[in-house]
């Protein structure tokens, strides 16, 4: 009988968690200003007998041999893998889904044929155009170059278009989602934090300290509003853009170019009293405190975006905590009613066994 409520209290919290993150979705789309499409310029004179102009594509002050380019909509539509192999981007199309993912270090997007919306670092981002396939090929509007590639873009009134890379455009980040384990205030309005996690690039930690200070960008993962080190709290879910200029320390110490924040989850530390299989969930009971009071306890659920690391770091398997470990995990941030209450576990830290 408690086997089957505990499964209903597992799919209400997945369901609960999908309904909040279309929510936060639909918030994040009110909240972005409206996309305006780049003008098509109108030479005063046409550059050939059709009237029709004949656009150049420049990229980093190399011309490229694709004339492709032509207007939808009064938007200019550029080839995408022209574009993205002249900087170095490696292209993967997926015919069955009509998809294209671009790859440049730890740089990944990918985008849908038909649809307004740009996965930028798990990000969706809308230009007010959608991708489109013409002759076999992907097209992109021009602001794909400007707000997704963070390139600078020009258009003359002869018709060649300039793109260059932005003095801003940060490039060969690491990055790692995880959890804030601590903040530490430094001088000035500076900190320090220290994350623990996942490692989503190849040279990436699963735990790593990060300096941030007032060139580091800091971003609402819900509304996509920029934030300050003040909005930094203990606990947060985030996703951690970082140099690859670090020290050999224990945990690596570098500078964050940009933190991405989403919720703030529930914390406990105890001791595992409980393993149980159910699904597709591991289910681990922690008596939070150590203390044997049933109202400080959660159950939490091993999933596969579970990450388990041990104390100084290291990523493990779930299969690795067993009854009587003490561990320190965040969960949530939605969790059931009930006592003691059920969430997915985020990041699991095994401190001892």
């Amino acid at each position: 009988m408690e086997d089957d409520v505990m499964k209903k209290m597992i799919g209400m919290c997945v369901t609960s968690c999908l309904l909040l993150g279309s929510m936060g979705a639909v918030a994040a789309q009110a909240d972005k200003p409206e996309a305006h499409p780049i003008p098509v310029p109108i030479a005063s004179t046409p550059q050939d007998s059709f009237n029709k102009m004949n656009y150049i594509l420049v990229v980093n002050g190399k011309p490229l041999q694709d004339r492709s380019v032509y207007s939808s909509e009064n938007e200019l539509m550029i080839p995408l893998r022209s574009l993205t192999e002249a900087l170095d981007y490696k292209v993967t199309w997926n015919q069955e889904k009509k998809t294209v993912e671009l790859q440049q270090a730890a740089q990944w997007f990918s985008l849908t044929i038909g649809e307004d919306r740009y996965n930028v670092a798990r990000m969706l981002v809308q230009l007010g155009k959608a991708p489109e396939l013409k002759d076999g090929r992907t097209y992109v509007p021009l602001s794909f170059a400007e707000k997704v590639l963070k390139m600078r873009t020009k258009v003359d009134e002869t018709g060649v278009i300039t793109i260059s890379a932005s003095k801003d455009a940060v490039q060969n980040m690491l990055q790692t989602d995880g959890v804030i384990t601590e903040v530490k205030d430094l001088e000035s309005s500076n900190k320090l934090l220290y994350v623990m996690g996942k490692a989503i690039t190849p040279n990436g930690h699963s735990s790593i300290a990060l300096n941030i200070d007032d060139k580091t960008e800091i971003i609402d993962g819900v509304t996509s509003k920029p934030l300050t080190a003040k909005d930094i709290k203990n606990n947060m879910k985030v996703q951690a853009f970082y140099s690859p200029k670090l020290t050999k320390s224990l945990p690596p110490q570098g500078h964050a170019e940009r933190i991405v924040v989403f919720q703030q989850l529930g914390k406990v530390t105890g001791t595992v009293t409980e393993i149980r299989e159910d699904k597709d969930n591991t289910l681990v009971h922690v008596d939070g405190d150590s203390d044997n009071k049933i109202e400080n306890d959660v159950v939490l659920g091993f999933n596969e975006e579970t990450t388990v690391l041990s104390v100084d770091g290291k990523t493990i398997t779930k299969e690795q905590v067993k009854k009587g470990d003490k561990v320190t995990a965040y969960y949530g941030p939605i969790m059931t009613m009930s006592l003691p209450p059920i969430s997915n576990a985020n990041t699991v830290i095994l401190e001892t066994k």
